[in-house]
């Protein structure tokens, strides 16, 4: 039997008392063995969750699949890794973007992810770059959580940076200093973000404590903070971005990346179900009990997983085919068909179009000068072409994909 809310517990009671017997229910499983207490009071009680079958039965199916494609991620090149993290960040900025009604092209978030991966700081690139510096920063082995409120303002002046007007900027110490309402297509309020302030810093701040504690699960914890962000909603505008963004840092310690960098696509391609999980918390019946939200966003996490790991498993099929079919050319230099591994890789693992001389040198351990001379080479068979010369960006002839077996639009 599915797991009830308290609402549909509530509207199946049709006596005088019903309200009593609400409360008594919301009681018994806010103090009973398998629940989980946050600490943090919302508008109708303590926010918390309890761990049904239902719950239970979804957590070991992510750990196991989890399991599958950390298994897979860690076989991988460390040049298909980047290439494939790159592909996910792109669509992972683009899609949460989209949520939030800020227009960016798939180019300009690629122009922007290779600007801090080539570590640039050019004026070109300078839109979305500090929020592409934020994603690329999860790739790092010593990540840095938010440990003050102060900590959540400097991310959100990188996600936002360069994208607000004046008159929605924070206009507090740290957040805003006015009330906030989050509305429908037709105007109507869904919600009403904390006031004042010092009670926004005083929930972010049990937000952090709540994560950097170790009485709740760290998967558990980080979806749950994810609610409180978003039920604060400490600025005037760029919550949904910033607070996907906090979700996905802290889903990097349960989770490998390509789950964590699948999310906001899955999100964004079921806003409905996400969406309903915030009204399901708030809904006042439901006491802030969060189990039905948590096993709502579980399961946008576990389709966010089925789609990587069945990604994965297809790409590493493909990639050793490639692999096979380069080392078996004949007429080629070995140097040449090391070059020419690498470049397969990075297009089977990602969307971008081409890359640059300098990656591809790096990742074969040769110099740039040595690189070229193989290129070269390989551009004389005809197995890749130059899409810039100055920069020299390589990618795939259209016959070299065709021999190697390298899909013609791949990521």
């Amino acid at each position: 039997m599915a797991y009830e809310s308290l609402a549909r517990f509530f509207s199946k009671n049709h006596s005088d008392n019903r309200y009593v017997a609400l409360d008594n229910e919301a009681h018994r499983r806010l103090t009973g063995d398998s629940a989980f207490r946050t600490g943090i009071m919302l508008e109708h009680g303590e926010l918390f969750f309890t761990v049904p079958s239902d719950l239970t039965v979804l957590t070991e199916r992510i750990l196991r699949i989890e399991r599958k494609v950390s298994h897979l991620w860690r076989d991988l090149p460390t040049i298909a890794q980047r290439s494939y993290i790159f592909g996910l960040a792109m669509n992972e900025i683009v899609s949460t973007n989209e949520m939030e009604g800020v227009h960016s092209t798939r180019k300009q978030i690629e122009d922007a992810l290779k600007s801090v991966a080539a570590q640039e700081p050019s004026r070109e690139y300078r839109r979305f770059r500090e929020f592409a510096s934020l994603y690329m920063g999860l790739t790092e082995q010593d990540l840095k959580f938010p440990q003050t409120p102060k900590d959540i303002r400097a991310i959100y002046d990188k996600v936002a940076a360069g994208e607000l007007e004046k008159a929605v900027r924070p206009d507090g110490e740290l957040f805003r200093k006015g009330g906030v309402d989050v509305v429908s297509a037709g105007q109507r309020i869904l919600h009403r973000g904390v006031v004042p302030e010092f009670a926004i810093q005083n929930m972010l701040a049990a937000m952090i404590a709540m994560v950097a504690g170790d009485s709740i699960p760290p998967l558990f914890s980080a979806l749950l903070s994810h609610f409180v962000f978003e039920y604060v909603h400490p600025f005037y505008d760029g919550n949904g971005r910033t607070g996907r963004y906090l979700l996905a840092l802290y889903l990097t310690r349960p989770l490998s990346l390509p789950t964590v960098f699948s999310l906001s696509h899955t999100i964004a391609d079921n806003k409905r179900s996400y969406y309903r999980a915030f009204a399901e918390l708030e809904e006042p019946t439901n006491r802030s009990e969060a189990t039905i939200p948590l096993i709502r966003m579980m399961k946008l996490l576990n389709q966010a997983q089925d789609y990587v790991l069945d990604d994965l498993e297809t790409k590493f099929a493909v990639m050793h085919y490639s692999e096979s079919v380069v080392s078996s050319i004949e007429g080629l230099s070995d140097g040449a068909r090391s070059i020419l591994k690498i470049i397969a890789h990075i297009e089977l693992f990602t969307t971008f179009e081409s890359e640059s001389i300098h990656t591809i040198a790096h990742y074969a351990q040769l110099s740039s000068i040595t690189a070229r001379k193989y290129t070269k080479e390989l551009e004389a068979a005809g197995y890749v072409k130059s899409a810039s010369r100055r920069p020299l960006m390589l990618s795939l002839s259209d016959e070299a994909r065709a021999r190697i077996g390298i899909p013609m639009s791949s990521g």
